[in-house]
């Protein structure tokens, strides 16, 4: 464990610290962990609007199938059955 200076009050704390004791400054660590949370959570609201999309697209594609529409109107629908 090392130490290192708190920003905010210049006094030392130590690197693991998430704020500074002293004056409750966060340190870098903290940010670092907020930021890599806040990317996290980025990823997974892109992921699940990627798999909405998704099964939307998939749904349509189910319609079009029952109904004898588009692309799926040209013999797939007869090949798969």
């Amino acid at each position: 464990m090392a130490l290192t200076t708190c920003r905010d009050c210049s006094k030392k704390i130590s690197d693991r610290a998430e704020a500074c004791v002293h004056c409750g400054c966060p340190t870098e660590r903290s940010e670092r962990k907020y930021e890599k949370k806040k990317s996290s959570n980025l990823s997974v609201k892109l992921l699940i609007i990627g798999l909405v999309i998704v099964i939307l697209v998939i749904l349509f594609i189910i319609g079009l199938w029952n109904t004898g529409l588009g692309i799926l109107g040209y013999g797939l629908k007869e090949w798969f059955a």
